[in-house]
């Protein structure tokens, strides 16, 4: 019989599945989800993938063209592309050839406007987006036309010494919303939080309708995500803060092994990443949660572990000898701090396989491996179903912005760190 979806890292089954696999180095069909067999993948055999370029979108030139902060991608029904520019807190509009169409949204306060870069979507023919700094729905049409705009107040939940805050975030083909918790903090404003440092908390998904009320709990998830809200006693002893002459300076921590969960409209993935604890061989979990706590999936990955290097710590220390107030410290003073947070480091000896982790448009997971910097960046392609698709190898300037099936959409910087906007095809 197999364990029951409701734990994940740290908290639940996965942890001794990953060891029971490192254990037993099986590596085609080992453990079971929901009474179904789950594959056993290795990422180091994986079927290498390319692209080719299509379309380049941008100008160094022309600041009316060209990107400052690209941060969002959406494209439409027409495979019309926008792109929201930060920045300028405007979404951009280009048809296929990468013409540029219109513009939707400026920076301000009034009905269109943004005080902050939205959260946008185009589902049909309407162009959402929700600020959340001004707390504000806009729905327009494709032309940029104002449709409505709504306050959205949000659902208020407790949780151990803060209050977390779900918000619309994703426009359903009904015309309503879908929500998840989006951020978690606290205020002078607020009580105290009723929640004890060890309870459990369930966190709703929520439905939305365009004036920004809460209409309907679509599930459940079984606490807030990780990464946001830490759980009971994690942390605790991980800022460490060391004195050197009168500055203080953080002693740099190693990446958080805490899964990361990836909100989706009918549930999450989680994606659990533990350090790896023998020279041979590790192991990580990538899960589909639906919203009643049933898994859609669970493919297991194993991997060659690679230690840390001597230029990647010492990289580690000087970040933290530069870190927050400590930037106009004398060059000797920084040489100085370098040293002594080199010593104090206590990073594990094997790196963790995966630096970061992005949800494509399709429900597809792509994770990047922590690779040397500079190196082109080693992406790891899984389909809807969670199977792996391949390694698509990008350059390290590349970060991925909106994918289906076969085509990318990513900004490349180049080397003025000028943005460009490009169009790929995944071969």
């Amino acid at each position: 019989m197999c364990p029951k979806s409701g734990g994940f890292g740290p908290f639940g089954w996965q942890r001794w599945h990953i060891a029971l696999i490192i254990t037993s180095y099986q590596s085609v069909l080992l453990a079971c989800a929901d009474g179904g067999f789950v594959g056993v993948n290795s990422i180091e055999s994986l079927p290498q993938l390319s692209v080719v370029e299509e379309l380049r979108i941008g100008s160094v030139d022309d600041p009316g063209f060209g990107f400052s902060q690209l941060a969002m991608v959406d494209v439409d029904s027409d495979g019309n592309v926008y792109a929201l520019e930060a920045l300028d807190k405007e979404i951009r509009v280009y048809d296929p050839r990468g013409q540029l169409l219109r513009r939707i949204g400026a920076p301000g306060e009034g009905p269109g406007e943004f005080q902050n870069a939205p959260q946008f979507g185009v589902h049909g023919d309407t162009v959402w987006a929700f600020d959340i700094r001004a707390r504000r729905l806009t729905l327009f049409d494709r032309r940029g036309e104002v449709l409505s705009t709504a306050r959205v107040v949000g659902l208020k939940i407790p949780l151990p010494g803060r209050y977390g805050y779900v918000f619309p975030r994703q426009m359903r083909p009904d015309g309503t919303f879908t929500g998840w918790l989006m951020m978690v903090g606290s205020s002078r404003d607020d009580p105290p939080s009723p929640v004890g440092p060890d309870d459990r908390v369930p966190i709703p998904h929520v439905r939305f309708n365009a004036q920004g009320e809460v209409i309907d709990t679509l599930g459940w998830m079984p606490g807030p995500p990780p990464r946001i809200q830490p759980p009971p006693g994690y942390g605790a002893d991980r800022f460490r803060v060391t004195s050197i002459g009168s500055r203080q300076f953080v002693v740099p921590n190693p990446p958080t092994e805490l899964p990361t969960w990836l909100s989706l409209d009918d549930g999450y993935i989680a994606v659990d990443v533990p350090y790896a604890t023998a020279q041979d061989i590790g192991a990580f979990t990538v899960t589909r949660i639906g919203l009643a706590g049933d898994t859609i999936y669970h493919r297991t990955f194993t991997y060659q572990p690679v230690s840390y290097t001597d230029e990647e710590l010492d990289s580690a220390a000087a970040q933290g000898a530069r870190g927050f107030g400590n930037a106009g410290a004398p060059t000797d003073e920084i040489r100085v701090a370098q040293n002594v947070l080199r010593s104090e480091l206590e990073f594990p000896e094997l790196k963790l396989p995966i630096r970061h982790t992005w949800l494509a448009q399709d429900d597809g997971v792509w994770f990047v491996r922590d690779d040397l910097p500079g190196a082109p960046a080693r992406w790891v392609l899984l389909g809807p179903d969670g199977n792996p698709r391949g390694e698509l190898q990008l350059a390290s300037n590349t970060v991925p912005l909106w994918s289906r099936k076969d085509t990318l959409w990513a900004a490349e910087y180049d080397d003025t760190d000028v943005p460009w906007l490009v169009r790929y095809r995944i071969k």
